[in-house]
């Protein structure tokens, strides 16, 4: 009788070990979830990176605007096409249009 119970304890005993080991491996706090969640880390920090870069060349695009008088003029000139007075502009047809 001892032999059958320590086999139905052992049986158990591996049956309640393995379900644990199931389940902290695809359960909803397992290795599964707890590997999506670092890529996902991943990825938002990648973007956060992005986000600061981009944002750092904007602040300096907007110290250029407010402090540099050429970059203005440029923009004014590529944008806006403003001219400064007593410039000539010159606008040439386009091929398509001499055709």
């Amino acid at each position: 009788m001892s032999f059958q119970r320590n086999r139905k304890i052992r049986l158990i005993f591996l049956v309640a070990a393995a379900a644990l080991a199931i389940y902290s491996i695809i359960g909803e706090q397992g290795l599964w979830e707890l590997n999506k969640m670092v890529h996902r880390r991943d990825e938002i920090r990648a973007e956060i990176s992005g986000l600061e870069r981009d944002n750092n060349s904007l602040a300096e695009q907007i110290g250029l605007l407010r402090n540099d008088q050429a970059t203005v003029e440029a923009l004014a000139r590529t944008k806006l096409g403003l001219v400064r007075s007593g410039e000539v502009v010159y606008i040439f047809p386009e091929e398509e249009q001499k055709r």
